[in-house]
């Protein structure tokens, strides 16, 4: 079984999250200011390096080319503000998690799906990750 995390993410070293919601009239599902700590590893406060804001796909068992294509659908109307985020040098990114026992699942992305990210000067991250099954 495969699972997928997909998320439209807006970053920054110096980004205030608050400023991005203002620009481009949305709402994030998550947003994190630089400095802000989001956990503990090994008695060790870990704290965020950069400014994320961060939009949520639809769920995780549509495949990530579904996710993405509702996001853009989202974003598409949003194509100036975010021209002008990227312009200012915040990074844009989807971010896709596969969740998955099989070693051998393959990933594509349809050219239209690749194509209109790029328009938007949105970049695409993959990362894959190998479940373990118990025997």
């Amino acid at each position: 079984m495969e699972t997928y995390d997909v998320a439209f993410q807006i970053f920054g070293t110096e980004m205030d999250p608050n400023s991005i919601t203002a620009r481009i009239g949305l709402s994030p599902d998550k947003i994190s200011a630089p400095g802000a700590t989001f956990g503990i590893y090994k008695g060790q406060k870990r704290t965020c390096d950069v400014g994320t804001w961060s939009m949520a796909g639809s769920s995780e068992t549509e495949r990530i080319e579904i996710q993405i294509e509702k996001l853009l659908t989202v974003l598409r109307p949003h194509k100036e503000v975010l021209g002008e985020l990227k312009n200012q040098g915040w990074k844009m990114r989807f971010f896709c998690g596969v969740f998955t026992e099989n070693a051998t699942t393959g990933i594509s992305l349809p050219c239209g799906v690749l194509a209109e990210s790029g328009d938007l000067g949105i970049d695409i991250e993959i990362a894959h990750y190998f479940l373990r099954s118990d025997p």
